[in-house]
């Protein structure tokens, strides 16, 4: 894991074969350099390069997100792939949560998230109380048994080869649940689900 004062330099970028519009943007924006967190929080907060995120903490084999404290991201939020465990508190994402193949295991209880989350093939095993996602939540091959109290769902809900065997009563979901390969019954669907059920 790189130390957590890392040092990003445009020769760093250079000899990780970073593309010629990344370079740009870092030279206009850390013309000295820059520490890796100062950086992940620029780019975080640049909607239209926010994919760069999980490029910047591969390479340097970052995982720290106190980068992410107290943050408001306007767009999305790309972490897939990365070595992050968890998330800070107060973190609000205005469009898409990328969490895929990260190392996560748990939410903070204040996250929210304006778009999809993503945390297909995490160690995830629990969601927060009152979760709101705006758009779909993505929870195919977690290590889930269960759903939170209030979880409120603008998109599609995939539970896909999950170990999750029920319902809460409560649920709401805009759009299609996913079942396939889990272990829900279709007994165990509450009837105003039935005409929104993949299995």
């Amino acid at each position: 894991m790189a130390d957590e004062s890392t040092k990003i330099t445009l020769e760093w970028l250079q000899g990780k074969n970073a593309c010629g519009e990344g370079q740009q943007w870092f030279k206009k924006h850390f013309p000295k350099g820059g520490e890796i967190a100062d950086v992940l929080r620029m780019v975080a907060l640049d909607e239209a390069n926010a994919s760069w995120i999980a490029w910047l903490m591969q390479r340097a084999k970052y995982s720290g997100v106190e980068w992410l404290d107290n943050l408001t991201v306007g767009g999305s939020l790309y972490l897939s792939g990365t070595q992050i465990t968890s998330l800070p508190d107060n973190l609000t994402v205005g469009g898409y949560l990328y969490l895929s193949g990260t190392q996560i295991t748990s939410l903070p209880d204040n996250l929210t998230v304006g778009g999809s989350l993503d945390l297909s093939g995490t160690q995830i095993t629990s969601l927060p109380d009152n979760l709101t996602v705006g758009g779909s939540l993505y929870l195919r091959g977690t290590q889930i048994t269960s759903l939170p109290d209030n979880l409120t769902v603008g998109g599609y809900l995939d539970l896909s080869g999950t170990q999750i065997t029920s319902l809460p009563d409560n649920l709401t979901v805009g759009d299609y649940l996913y079942l396939s390969g889990s272990k829900i019954k279709k007994s165990a669907v509450p009837a105003h689900f039935e005409r929104k059920v993949i299995v």
